[in-house]
């Protein structure tokens, strides 16, 4: 339910964006609430391109960070790192796609705060 929500609010938003023009050409609104309007959707175009650069920006800090801090000593244990964050992050999106809620067990939820603790350590 929650993702067909997620995926729904994201495809209608797109429609918005995209016949935004039909608020200037097809209503009867005052020329201030257009302009308003205007302004809400470009937020909102602005907000839906950040946001598909969202994930590859949070990469790059954690690799710029990482590289300053393990690149001269220990390139090994980077390289281990970064090979981490891809299959966690390619992990999360495939299970986002097939999983809901009520299908994982309670067992799992410790099972996936464990290998985070002890990297952190």
């Amino acid at each position: 339910q929650r993702r067909r929500w997620l995926n729904g609010s994201f495809f209608a938003g797109l429609f918005a964006i995209w016949n935004f023009g039909r608020v200037w050409r097809d209503t009867s609104h005052s020329v201030a609430r257009k302009c308003i309007f205007t302004l809400q959707f470009t937020y909102m175009a602005v907000l839906n391109v950040l946001n598909w650069f969202l994930l590859s920006n949070l990469f790059l800090a954690f690799y710029y960070i990482l590289s300053l801090a393990l690149f001269y000593r220990s390139p090994v244990l980077l390289r281990v790192t970064l090979t981490m964050y891809f299959v966690l992050v390619g992990s999360l999106i495939v299970f986002a796609l097939g999983m809901y809620a009520h299908d994982v067990e309670p067992s799992m939820n410790p099972r996936s705060i464990i290998p985070y603790k002890c990297h952190l350590e």
